[in-house]
């Protein structure tokens, strides 16, 4: 837990925890490209801060994890990954991820809006279970469950290993490339250029 007042940290080495609690008021800093291991639940309360840099965090917990991030402008993940074996990791609070999202296990949106802005590298799987998965770069491999969420793609590969369409919607809106529509079976399928 980083406790409100005083001197707070900078990880500028790869580090490990349990869980990474930060109180309201309270912030942590990864330093440079240096990795953050967490086994078990993170949580930011109130204006806490949590501030990536060029980072990755590592979930790696053998059980089920949960994400968030608070409410404080900035909280992110510059890069994550989810490397688990079992249980799944669910967000509970908008997420932006700066980066890369790497995923050996499973990852359920929440119903919150999961906002990727480099490539999803996915060798497990995808829950959209309601909200927004928004897509910005390229997405390969694993399974992607779109369940009753709204799928928003703008890279040029859009190549899950299975993708279960169940009553999702997925939007293809790069306005700056061109997509290549892959045959799969959409449940809703928009074109937004």
């Amino acid at each position: 837990s980083v406790p409100s007042g005083g001197n707070f940290p900078t990880l500028d080495t790869t580090g490990s925890c349990i869980g990474l609690k930060i109180e309201n008021g309270a912030s942590i800093t990864l330093s440079a490209t240096y990795n953050l291991e967490v086994k078990g639940d993170i949580s930011v309360e109130g204006a806490g801060a949590f501030n990536p840099v060029t980072g990755k965090v590592i979930l790696n917990g053998t059980g089920s994890q949960t994400i968030d991030l608070g409410t404080a402008v900035g909280n992110k993940f510059y890069n994550l990954e989810i490397n688990k074996t079992s249980g799944a990791v669910t967000v509970l609070r908008d997420l932006t991820i700066d980066n890369n999202l790497v995923i050996t296990g499973t990852l359920n949106s929440g119903n919150k809006i999961v906002t990727i802005n480099g490539v999803t590298t996915n060798n497990g799987t995808i829950q959209v279970s309601g909200g927004i998965l928004d897509i910005n770069g390229n997405l390969t491999g694993g399974i992607l469950d779109g369940g009753t969420g709204i799928i928003r793609f703008s890279g040029t590969t859009f190549s899950p290993g299975v993708f279960t369409a169940s009553s999702s919607t997925v939007i293809f809106d790069s306005k700056t490339a061109d997509q290549t529509i892959p045959v799969l079976t959409y449940n809703n399928l928009e074109i937004d250029k």
